[in-house]
Parts: C-alpha cells; sequence; structure tokens
C-alpha cells in the first residue's frame, strides 16, 4: 500500500482508519506509570532482587511502544492525506507537549536544587554540569548517565538533596526524543508500507546485533558501574519497543478489522502475552542485577510482550472498555507528570523514614511510600497540566494541517 495516496478524488481515504483518539490508550499509559511507579517505590535501602523488578522494564518498553503507535499511525495518515508530512509542524507539536515540564525539571533538579545548598554544590557543580546538567538539556542523558552515574550519586550525597532521583527518569524521554527527531525523516522518504516493514525488520536485527556488540564491549572494555546499562539505555540498542509500536501502527493502517476481535478469536494471543509475562517475571530479575548477556534476549522479549498488551487492550473489547473507564483514563492523561516526578517524590519521602522505628523496612518503606507518595505526585501532576503542560498543549492545534476540499 502507497504512503502517498492522495489524489484530486479520493474516495478510497474515506475507508481508511483515521489517526485518532483512542480512549483505551489512556487508561494503557496508566497501568504503564503505574508499572513504573510500583517498582521505584519498592526500591528500598537493602532491597533485594525480585520479580517486582520487571515491572519497572516492562513499564518503561510499554511507554515506548505506545508513543511509537501512536507518532507512527499519525504520521502515515498525514502522508496518506497531504501527500507529504510537515516535518517542521510535528517538531513543534512535540515539542509544545513535551518541552515545557521537560525543562522546568531540568531547571529545578539542576539550578533550583544546588541552590539550596550552594556551599556543598559549588565545588562539584562544574563537573555535575558538564556530565549531567548539559546532556540532560541537550537530550543526551541516556548517553551519559551510565558512564557517570556514580558521580551523581556522590553530588547527590554531598548536597543531601536527592538530585539523582530527579535526573534518571530523563534518559527514557531522550531516547522518545531521538524517535522523534528521526522517524518522521524516515516516514517522508518511504514510499510504501511494505518498505516500511521492511526497514523495520532490518532494524530489528541491526539493534539486537549492536547489543550483542555492547554487551562484549561491557565485559572486555569499557567497563562501568552497572555494564547492562551501557546498551540498554542507548537508543540504538534498545530500538525494540519502538519498533514494535511502529509494527502495529501499520497492522491498523493496513488491517484495521484484526483490531476488533472477539473473545475466541484473542484467546491465543491473551495466552502468548501472559507466557511472555510470566517469562519476564521469573527470569527477568535474575539477569539485570548481574548484567547477564540473557538481557540482550529479556530486552526483545520484553518490546514483545509490551506489543501483546498494547494490542490486547486495542483490540480485545472487553480489555478495550475496562481501560477506557474513566478511572482509569484520569491518571493517565497526567502520565507524562507522574513520570517526570514520581521519582523524586519518593525519594524524598524516604529520607525521614531511616529515623522511624519501622518493623520491616521493605514492605513498610514500600507502603508508605506508596500511600504518601502517589497522592502527592498526582496533585503535582494536575498543577502541571493546569498551569504549564495544558496552556502549551493546546498551542498545538496552531500546527495541525488542516485538510482541504480535496474534491473540489
Amino acid at each position: 500500500m502507497s504512503l502517498t495516496t492522495r489524489q484530486r478524488v479520493q474516495p478510497a481515504l474515506e475507508t481508511q482508519p483515521q489517526a485518532r483518539y483512542w480512549p483505551q490508550l489512556d487508561g494503557f499509559r496508566t497501568m504503564c506509570v503505574l508499572m513504573v511507579f510500583i517498582i521505584h517505590a519498592w526500591i528500598n535501602p537493602g532491597t533485594k532482587p525480585s520479580p517486582i523488578g520487571a515491572f519497572g522494564y516492562l513499564g518503561v518498553d510499554a511507554f515506548f511502544t505506545l508513543s511509537a503507535f501512536l507518532i507512527t499511525s499519525l504520521l502515515i495518515q498525514e502522508k496518506s492525506t497531504f501527500g507529504d508530512i510537515s516535518y517542521r509542524n510535528f517538531v513543534v507539536r512535540r515539542g509544545l507537549r513535551i518541552w515545557p515540564l521537560f525543562y522546568a525539571v531540568v531547571f529545578f533538579t539542576c539550578v533550583f536544587l544546588p541552590l539550596l545548598n550552594l556551599p556543598a554544590a559549588l565545588p562539584l557543580y562544574g563537573e555535575f554540569a558538564v556530565k549531567q546538567f548539559l546532556p540532560a538539556a541537550l537530550f543526551c542523558f541516556n548517553f551519559s548517565y551510565p558512564f557517570n552515574n556514580k558521580e551523581l550519586a556522590d553530588f547527590s550525597i554531598a548536597l543531601g538533596i536527592p538530585v539523582i532521583a530527579g535526573l534518571v527518569p530523563f534518559w527514557t524521554l531522550c531516547m522518545e526524543e531521538h524517535f522523534y527527531a528521526v522517524w518522521p525523516l524516515v516516514l517522508k522518504k518511504v514510499r510504501t508500507l511494505n518498505a516500511l516493514l521492511f526497514g523495520i525488520g532490518i532494524a530489528e536485527i541491526f539493534t539486537v546485533a549492536l547489543r550483542c556488540v555492547f554487551h562484549w564491549l561491557s565485559v572486555n572494555t569499557i567497563h562501568v558501574e552497572v555494564p547492562f546499562q551501557l546498551y540498554f539505555m542507548n537508543t540504538l540498542c534498545h530500538l525494540d519497543p519502538l519498533l514494535v509500536g511502529a509494527f502495529l501502527a501499520i497492522m491498523y493502517h493496513q488491517h484495521p478489522q484484526w483490531f476488533n476481535r472477539n473473545t475466541k478469536q484473542m484467546l491465543p494471543v491473551v495466552g502468548i502475552t501472559i507466557g511472555a509475562l510470566a517469562y519476564l517475571f521469573s527470569n527477568m530479575y535474575l539477569h539485570f542485577p548481574v548484567s547477564s548477556p540473557m538481557m540482550i534476549f529479556d530486552m526483545t522479549a520484553t518490546a514483545v510482550a509490551s506489543g501483546l498488551m498494547l494490542y490486547v487492550v486495542m483490540a480485545w473489547q472487553p480489555i478495550r472498555e475496562l481501560f477506557s473507564s474513566k478511572k482509569m483514563a484520569e491518571i493517565g492523561r497526567v502520565s507524562f507528570a507522574i513520570y517526570l516526578l514520581h521519582n523524586f517524590v519518593l525519594a524524598v519521602i524516604e529520607k525521614p523514614l531511616a529515623y522511624l522505628p519501622l518493623p520491616d523496612v521493605q514492605y513498610s518503606y514500600f507502603a508508605i511510600k506508596c500511600l504518601i507518595g502517589f497522592p502527592i505526585t498526582y496533585c503535582l501532576a494536575l498543577l502541571s497540566w493546569k498551569y504549564l503542560e495544558g496552556p502549551c498543549h493546546r498551542l498545538k492545534k496552531r500546527f495541525q494541517r488542516k485538510q482541504a476540499n480535496l474534491a473540489a
């Protein structure tokens, strides 16, 4: 199917699936951000590896998959409708959605927090600015963090403020920005969806091969504190979930009937999804603490599981209705702010817990951080949407292309 099907009269477009608002995807965002929140609330002093660790990796990859699905769907529809993609408009729309809160958090974490303890910050701030502040501001934090996480931890300890907790979520945003910068250009050049599918297959082979190379380097040549972060946080080594999301978008465009299945048709997919999740929750927590070479496979398995979960939410009516419910959607609409802010909020809550006579550190910390941390984070996210993200989000309409009357 051609991506450039615009003609003087184009009735075929009326039957093509339109990129639109899917309410169930807000519920999917809720699930993703809760998985990430749970793992960060679970990590406490003395925490041992457990199956819960898979929540974090799965939540992050599910976010990547969802983002790629939505962006690819919008770009395919734009090219089908107008015959081309406006790269400028796309970048501005993405910037209005992400940059305001992102740079507000960068300023808060890298400028405001060090000012709270300036005597302790000054001797270390030059190195911090070069290795952390600048890469974060330039969306390169995912490349710098594996080499400098110890320095960032030392800077946080010296300040007595959990700066590291505020910065850690940035690596995923950096990866997404790299995708946003390149993917529209790819779709501008590709002529057919089949060619795009072929490119996705080549890219998957490339990312797995590069992951193997970087794993070898992490063991034999480039030694960092957490070896698997060398490829896990590298955009080119972690393309799997983005490629899975793009693949699903193409399938939705070519075969929309596949995204409206009954229970009997969905049972095999649900079974495979459960099997993939069972593997991840029973094995992955054993692999990442020791940077096992199995992480090379686990990353692909996590991407596949994320894609299967997204497909189930899109295609199976009972799950689609559940994820479209108002309660599920409310959190999803502000999930971006929750994701960026939650880790710092949890770190601030955790600090005074060390002075309380709690019976069990692991479960007591987890319960308190969830009961206090989530409401605080959610309220901050609502404020962010009302006063910062929402006004900027409304400006996106000025950079949306309007479909002319093609029959005129």
